[in-house]
């Protein structure tokens, strides 16, 4: 949930009543921020408590209304590894759309992806990929208030990168119960495991290693690369051969052991948890930073070039 910072400052729990087919039951649930600052107004939260099984419906009651709550039956088929995207905003770069998918698939993890808006190409992109169980798509719609005119306040222009940490979070939940470990990682962000064949296999490596652990962060290597514009002759190999360092080092990105947690903000949970900050030697991810698109016939030059004499990542 999201909602103003200040609530906490009134409010730390909320009524909840839940029923299903045969009982109906009225909880506290304690409100947790989620947000580690105070830099935009509108945060990320949880409430949490115990309601009923196989759930009918469940409304929130503060202030004397009673409001009632969406909620979904989330999946517990196993995933051993899913990697959450944040929210895509104007998504255009199909180029590193597709990357992400084959690479993430090819080291056996399944993407959940967060949309607020993609041009149509991407989309149909997205929706093959979806079918074929590489993906799931989600919907993350923006903040609209029922009782303030956005022209006096909107909480949108007032919230952190269109709520990513409520994106994490949401992520998080859904597969608490499905999923080895969850990553939350940007669409240009690329994990190659180098100590196993499979991220499940790299990460439960250092599960073993460090067992009291509850997450793990790779730091951040920024690279730039080249990509054809034109799908007829885009090449994902291509793309990775032509990977350069470029020696800068951004905050990393983490994998969590959803048993350990049940919130997080963007880089690392609000409260204080054990983690491990993997060294760059073992691993680190592969930044996309800068991506050129190039023409034919430099695509070609390259291709006609020795393969010793380009960069190849990893």
């Amino acid at each position: 949930m999201t909602a103003d910072f200040e609530v906490l400052d009134r409010v730390q729990r909320v009524e909840l009543l839940a029923t299903n087919s045969t009982d109906r039951v009225s909880k506290k649930a304690e409100l947790e921020r989620v947000t580690i600052h105070d830099a935009c107004k509108w945060i990320a939260m949880t409430a949490t408590t115990q309601l009923l099984p196989n759930l009918s419906t469940v409304f929130v009651h503060l202030g004397g209304n009673q409001v009632p709550i969406p909620f979904e039956v989330v999946p517990t088929t196993p995933q051993p590894v899913v990697m959450c995207i944040s929210p895509l905003f104007a998504a255009e770069n199909w180029q590193t759309l597709l990357v992400s998918l084959h690479v993430y698939k090819r080291f056996g993890a399944h993407m959940h992806l967060y949309i607020r808006s993609v041009v149509s190409p991407i989309l149909e992109i997205l929706r093959v990929y979806e079918q074929e169980k590489y993906v799931t798509l989600k919907p993350w719609n923006r903040i609209n208030l029922l009782n303030r005119d956005e022209r006096d306040f909107n909480p949108n222009l007032n919230v952190e990168f269109r709520s990513q940490a409520a994106a994490q979070t949401d992520c998080l939940l859904r597969y608490k119960e499905a999923a080895e470990f969850v990553a939350f990682i940007d669409l240009d962000d690329l994990l190659i495991p180098r100590a196993a064949e499979t991220y499940a296999a790299e990460f439960r490596y250092l599960e073993a290693e460090y067992p009291m652990v509850a997450y793990f962060t790779y730091s951040k290597q920024n690279t730039k690369t080249k990509a054809y514009r034109r799908a007829n002759v885009f090449s994902i190999e291509h793309v990775l051969r032509n990977v350069e360092f470029e020696h800068v080092v951004e905050t990393g990105k983490m994998i969590v052991r959803p048993a350990k947690l049940n919130n997080t903000w963007i880089h690392w949970p609000n409260k204080p948890m054990v983690k491990l900050a993997v060294d760059s030697e073992f691993n680190s991810i592969t930044h996309l930073k800068h991506m050129d698109m190039v023409s034919t016939r430099s695509f070609m030059n390259w291709y006609e070039t020795p393969l010793s004499e380009h960069t190849v990542p990893i």
